[in-house]
C-alpha cells in the first residue's frame, strides 16, 4: 500500500504535486475534503478528478476544517489522499434519502446491501451534515452487517450549518450519503475513537422527543433549557454554538454525545442522533488538559496493541472538537502523524 496526502486550492495543482507517482487503477482510493461549499467549485473539483483519474474510486465531503498530518487547516485549502492498494477491492456509491428527515435508516441499509460482501473489512462513509440522522443511518448499516468496521462522519460547512455536500466522482448531494467498501483477505483494519467530553450539572429529563428532534426537556422547550442553564447568549446563537455544548447521556456504560444541528421556530432542536423520551441528559463540556492526556495515553495503547505496522492512518474528527481544542488539536494529532 502507498499513501499520499497533500493540500491544493485549484484542481490543476494535483498532477504537479503527484509528479507521476499515482497509478490510476480501480485499486486507488481517493478521499477529498473540501473547504469550499460553493456548488460550482465542488463540481469543478469533481469533474477534474473524474477526467484525470477515471479508473480510481473516489469519495469526498465538505468540511469544517481539514486534517493533514498533525496540521489542521480552516482556510480555502482542500485536502486529497491517494491510497494505492495492491490486493484490496474497492467499491463506492452515493445514495440519496427518499425524504429529508425520515429515511436515514433506509439509506444506511441500502448502502450496506450494495457495498458489503463476505470479505469486506471496512466501510468508509460520509453523509450530509444536516439532513441525516447519524444514529439511524448507522443502525441501517448495522442491520445488514455489524462486523464490518465503519468509519467516517457527517459533512461540515465551516460552521454555517446551512448546506453540506458529499460526492463520488460522478454524483453529488446535500441530502444523502456516500460510501466506499474495502474488501479482501489480505487487508487488516483497526479502529478506535476518542470522546472525552465530560457531563456536568444536574441530570435533565427528555420529556418530549421524536427520534432526533427534541421538543421539551424537563417540561420546557429545548431552546429554553439551553437559555436557563447555559445563558440566553448561547441559546440565541444556536445551532452554531450548540456543537460546543452537546447533551450527554449514558448507554450501556458508554457516554454518548448529541450535538445540535438545527433550531426550529417552536423552540425544539434537532440533534445529530436520537434522544428518546425518558432519557436523562447532562450538558457536556471539555477540558483541554484532560483531553490531551487521555488521548495521548489511549493512542499509544492502541498502537502498542496492534500486531502490525500501519501503512495508513485515517482520522475523521468532529467540528466541536476542532473548535474547542483550537491550536491544541495539533498536539493530539502529532502522535499519529508519523504514519502519514
Amino acid at each position: 500500500m502507498q499513501n499520499i496526502t497533500f493540500d491544493f486550492i485549484l484542481p490543476k495543482e494535483v498532477l504537479e504535486k503527484l509528479n507521476g507517482v499515482v497509478v490510476d487503477t480501480p485499486q486507488t482510493l481517493i478521499q477529498i475534503f473540501c473547504a469550499t461549499t460553493d456548488f460550482e467549485e465542488l463540481k469543478n473539483i469533481q469533474h477534474y478528478f473524474l477526467e484525470t483519474f477515471p479508473n480510481s474510486v473516489l469519495i469526498g465531503s465538505t468540511t469544517d476544517g481539514i486534517i493533514h498530518g498533525s496540521k489542521v487547516y480552516t482556510d480555502k485549502k482542500n485536502i486529497v489522499t491517494f491510497t494505492i492498494f495492491e490486493q484490496t477491492k474497492l467499491q463506492a456509491i452515493l445514495e440519496e434519502h427518499d425524504n429529508v428527515f425520515n429515511s436515514s435508516y433506509k439509506t444506511g441499509k441500502r448502502i450496506a446491501k450494495k457495498l458489503i460482501s463476505e470479505d469486506t473489512k471496512l466501510l468508509i462513509s460520509f453523509t450530509d451534515g444536516l439532513n441525516t440522522n447519524g444514529e439511524e443511518y448507522v443502525k441501517g448499516i448495522s442491520s445488514i452487517s455489524s462486523d464490518v468496521v465503519l468509519s467516517g462522519g457527517l459533512a461540515g460547512d465551516n460552521g454555517e450549518l446551512s448546506n453540506t455536500y458529499v460526492f463520488t466522482k460522478s454524483e453529488i448531494t446535500n441530502n444523502g450519503a456516500v460510501g466506499v467498501s474495502l474488501s479482501g483477505d489480505e487487508l487488516t483494519v483497526s479502529t478506535n475513537y476518542s470522546f472525552d467530553w465530560l457531563p456536568v450539572g444536574k441530570k435533565l429529563l427528555v420529556t418530549k422527543a421524536i427520534k432526533n428532534r427534541v421538543y421539551e426537556i424537563d417540561g420546557m422547550s429545548a431552546v429554553s433549557v439551553y437559555a436557563k442553564y447555559m445563558g440566553q447568549g448561547v441559546a440565541d446563537r444556536l445551532p452554531q454554538v450548540g456543537i460546543e455544548f452537546p447533551l450527554i447521556f449514558e448507554n450501556h456504560g458508554i457516554l454518548v454525545g448529541r450535538a445540535v444541528l438545527l433550531k426550529h421556530d417552536d423552540g425544539s432542536l434537532t440533534f445529530a442522533g436520537n434522544l428518546k423520551e425518558g432519557t436523562r441528559v447532562r450538558f457536556g463540556v471539555g477540558d483541554i488538559e484532560d483531553i490531551l492526556k487521555n488521548s495521548n495515553y489511549r493512542t499509544r495503547k492502541i498502537l502498542s496493541a496492534i500486531e502490525y505496522t500501519p501503512e495508513a492512518v485515517f482520522v475523521y474528527s468532529c467540528m466541536a472538537r476542532r473548535r474547542f481544542m483550537k491550536e491544541y488539536i495539533v498536539d493530539e494529532l502529532e502522535i499519529l502523524s508519523k504514519y502519514w
